[in-house]
């Protein structure tokens, strides 16, 4: 939902739009500016979002180009969180920088997606804002990189022994509360959406 001054008219052929968000505090309303570049431009510098839109239902408004914009809660969330951080970096995000009212545009940027993603500086993924239990997850995702991490390449009958080994020993140490927060992690919508499979693809 965009007032359509917004978009004055369809993004030409390799050519995307970036959003700058600019400064302010927790209490400030966010504020944007859209500016358009060639995707090929060698000198360009962004990070592309990868997120889920979340319900579309309770839009929030924010001004993009001094007009109102409205965004889900889940983006609204997470961009207040970039402009906290004080990243100056511009952002592409889908659903402010593609005119989703647009169809052909729509198309068009939608069979560009894989190369905005794979030429951004950085692919920022948002799982939503911060549960309290978030921390046990990563701590017990940190504890089985470090204990495979630390297993040398064997064989495959040997690679078998070691998954034994090693569940064994993280069922051992590992408390269920920190499973428990492990597996609502793992449930967060971002990790079933089929997109993440375009964005973070090798």
């Amino acid at each position: 939902m965009a007032d359509p001054s917004i978009y004055p008219h369809e993004l030409a052929s390799r050519t995307i739009r970036l959003l700058a968000v600019e400064p302010g505090d927790r209490e400030t309303p966010l504020r944007c500016q859209l500016a358009e570049t060639y995707l090929d431009t060698t000198s360009i510098s962004y990070y592309a979002l990868s997120y889920c839109w979340g319900p579309n239902h309770s839009l929030i408004e924010i001004t993009c180009n001094s007009r109102p914009l409205f965004v889900t809660p889940n983006l609204h969330a997470f961009l207040l969180e970039y402009r906290h951080r004080g990243t100056n970096i511009p952002l592409w995000v889908d659903a402010i920088c593609i005119d989703q009212s647009n169809n052909s545009e729509r198309t068009s940027q939608v069979r560009m997606m894989d190369q905005i993603y794979s030429r951004a500086d950085c692919v920022v993924v948002w799982l939503g804002e911060a549960k309290a239990t978030d921390r046990l997850a990563v701590d017990v995702l940190r504890l089985i990189h470090v204990v495979w991490a630390s297993t040398p390449k064997v064989s495959h009958l040997d690679h078998s022994r070691d998954v034994l080994a090693h569940d064994a020993w993280l069922s051992s140490n590992v408390p269920q509360v920190s499973w428990n927060a492990l597996a609502a992690f793992l449930l967060r919508p971002w990790f079933s959406r089929m997109w993440m499979y375009v964005t973070h693809r090798p």
